[in-house]
């Protein structure tokens, strides 16, 4: 934990801070090479390291086969997100996570010899900050009220509002729709404001101290931000996207 704090710190210093390879190894008395491999991120992508996930039903493996399928035919305006293919999945019965699903994809798609683009985010900074929030929502579907967790993100500056709704609130759906919102924007903000949402964080502790998921660190660690976290209670103080 020690080692991906000072990464994150020392990540956070070059591209947030705008500070040299030599003034930071200078303040944490470290060598220039321990910054230099901090720095370093040439695939610039990010993975998020799950547990194993559960294996498919094999019925719904069969399905997931042929969606997996139908999509790679269809046409490019027509081809449907692994999420909504998901969503669509699980209004057939499915109750597996969205981990099994993917992982299920990714090796229908090796089968099927498919290669999915990766998809690339540049480190450009915006200005001005961002209220994150991730919680319960519900619409209308046939007149029945139905639950969504909808993940917001709202400029401070007043220039633009961001909303993606996810069927649960995961940690994976937490980061998709974090760099969702970057994407939206066109670019990283220096600060994101948040609750203390358990895919952020681990531990409340006293005097506002907090110790963070491992998981969470490491995302900010890629988009170098700087988190800013509510007091217990006290949503509030980031009442942009709370309103």
């Amino acid at each position: 934990m020690k080692e991906m704090a000072q990464y994150n710190y020392i990540r956070f210093l070059y591209f947030n801070q705008k500070k040299s390879k030599r003034a930071i190894a200078s303040e944490l008395g470290i060598h220039r090479d321990t910054v230099t491999r901090a720095i370093a991120n040439p695939e610039q992508k990010y993975r998020l390291s799950t547990d194993r996930p559960q294996p498919v039903n094999g019925d719904f493996k069969k399905r997931i086969k042929v969606m997996v399928k139908e999509n790679n035919e269809a046409p490019k305006g027509q081809k449907l997100t692994k999420l909504r293919m998901y969503e669509l999945l699980c209004e057939e019965g499915y109750s597996g996570t969205y981990s099994s699903f993917t992982y299920q994809c990714r090796k229908e798609e090796e089968e099927l010899h498919i290669h999915q683009q990766e998809a690339y985010l540049k480190l450009v900074p915006i200005s001005g900050s961002l209220q994150v929030d991730f919680g319960e929502v519900y619409s209308k579907r046939n007149g029945v009220p139905v639950k969504k967790h909808a993940f917001c993100a709202k400029l401070c500056s007043g220039k633009g509002e961001f909303v993606k709704t996810y069927p649960r609130e995961q940690t994976e759906f937490f980061f998709d729709g974090l760099s969702s919102a970057f994407k939206f924007f066109g670019g990283i903000p220096k600060k994101i404001i948040f609750d203390n949402l358990k895919p952020a964080v681990k531990t409340v502790l006293k005097e506002q101290d907090r110790i963070l998921q491992q998981e969470f660190l490491k995302i900010q660690s890629f988009y170098s931000f700087e988190a800013e976290f509510c007091g217990p209670g006290k949503g509030n103080e980031k009442g942009l996207v709370e309103n």
